[in-house]
């Protein structure tokens, strides 16, 4: 009977540090990002501290960029460059050209990509539902400005029957596994609508 009594002691203060640890880390991470939010359009995404807010020029706000973020070689970090932004107006589009939103969009990057990004290789593509919405994903490479191979994940998701939201992260090839592990899939899974 004591031994019992011991063990369930030793189980029950296990249990209590594990679940402390737990805690703790929870709230370490947490500390590391913050939520990033875009009431323009309803929506918001969870952003490593460590990724600084870039600024948004003019040509990003006429393509309706939400957020540009990076870490430059200059900052000590791996680089890499995160954008979120969203297109409107797509739903006389994708009716004149009788697909829906997504094929249509997916049909278009097939044709700009490979003319936009020099040695453009697609790597992988798939549709899918993210949080009830309509969406595909593309992973690609080209050739960046240094001569250095760059992996971009991009994310498009049909908003609400008439817009897009595009999320895109890019790192050098040899760099983007750690930082998708690290930021980017997070970064995706944390994208939330109202």
């Amino acid at each position: 009977m004591r031994r019992i009594l011991r063990n369930i002691k030793l189980y029950g203060a296990t249990a209590i540090v594990l679940f402390a640890v737990a805690l703790i880390g929870t709230y370490l991470e947490t500390r590391e990002w913050s939520t990033q939010k875009f009431p323009e359009i309803g929506v918001q995404m969870k952003v490593p501290k460590v990724i600084k807010e870039g600024s948004i020029n003019l040509d990003d706000k006429k393509a309706k960029v939400l957020f540009r973020g990076e870490v430059k070689k200059e900052d000590h970090g791996t680089p890499l460059l995160i954008i979120l932004r969203y297109e409107d107006g797509l739903r006389m589009p994708a009716t004149v050209s009788h697909l829906e939103i997504i094929p249509m969009l997916m049909m278009n990057l097939e044709r700009a990509y490979p003319g936009r990004f020099p040695d453009y290789k697609k790597k992988s593509e798939k549709k899918f539902e993210y949080r009830g919405k309509k969406a595909a994903e593309v992973d690609f490479t080209y050739t960046g400005p240094a001569g250095e191979m760059i992996k971009q994940r991009f994310l498009m998701v049909e908003y609400d029957g008439d817009t897009a939201l595009y999320f895109s992260a890019q790192a050098r090839e040899e760099d983007f596994e750690k930082l998708n592990k690290k930021y980017f899939n997070r970064m995706f899974s944390s994208i939330r609508f109202k």
